[in-house]
C-alpha cells in the first residue's frame, strides 16, 4: 500500500510531511512541520478501508473536534483536524521521547518508583478521559509516549474504537 501522502507534501497549506512514521491498524501516521508556528507535528491519517465506511469518518471527525478540547498534562494533544484529497486527517503533539514500547524493546528496566509514577500518571489521563466520554480500549507500549522531559503522555485518543467494527482480523496487541 502507498502512502496517501508523499513526503515535502504541503497539507492543508500548513503542514508539510517529513516522514512516515507507521501504519498502525487505524492511521498512516507522519512527522510534519506546522509551518504557521514552526513546531513539529504529528499527521494521523485514517486508513482509506476505514474511511470507506461513512460513520467511521463521521466518528473521526468527531472524535477529533472532541479530542481538542482535553487539556490534561498526561495526555497527548489534538491541535487540528480536517480532509484533502479524500483522507481525513488529525494533527496533534510530537512528542520526541519515543515510547514505553521503545523503552522496553532496548531492554530498559523501570525502577519501582518510576513504573508507579508512571502507572499513577497513565490513570489519572484515563480517568481524565472516561470523565469525558471516551474509552481508549486499545492502550499499549506503543501508545504511552514520553515528551523530551520524560514525562508520559496517552496517545490515540482520538482513535478510540475507530477501527473495531471494521478489521478484519485480531492482532496480537488486541489479545494483551
Amino acid at each position: 500500500m502507498a502512502p496517501t501522502f508523499s513526503l515535502g507534501y504541503t497539507l492543508a497549506g500548513r503542514y508539510r510531511i517529513l516522514d512516515l512514521l507507521g501504519v498502525g491498524q487505524t492511521a498512516e501516521v507522519y512527522g510534519a512541520e506546522d509551518l504557521s508556528l514552526h513546531r513539529r507535528v504529528v499527521v494521523k491519517v485514517l486508513l482509506a478501508d476505514l474511511a470507506a465506511h461513512e460513520e467511521v469518518r463521521r466518528a473521526f471527525r468527531d472524535h477529533i473536534i472532541r479530542a481538542s478540547t482535553l487539556s490534561h498534562p498526561h495526555l497527548a494533544r489534538v491541535f487540528d483536524g480536517g480532509q484533502e484529497s479524500g483522507a481525513i486527517f488529525m494533527i496533534s503533539e510530537y512528542l520526541s521521547g519515543g515510547s514505553l514500547e521503545d523503552v522496553l524493546s532496548a531492554g530498559r528496566r523501570l525502577s519501582v518508583d518510576d513504573g508507579a509514577r508512571l502507572g499513577r500518571d497513565v490513570a489519572s489521563a484515563l480517568a481524565y478521559v472516561h470523565e469525558h466520554g471516551f474509552v481508549h480500549g486499545s492502550l499499549s507500549p506503543s501508545k504511552l509516549l514520553f515528551d523530551d522531559e520524560g514525562r508520559v503522555r496517552v496517545s490515540d485518543v482520538a482513535l478510540a474504537g475507530l477501527a473495531t467494527t471494521y478489521r478484519e482480523r485480531m492482532t496480537l496487541d488486541d489479545a494483551r
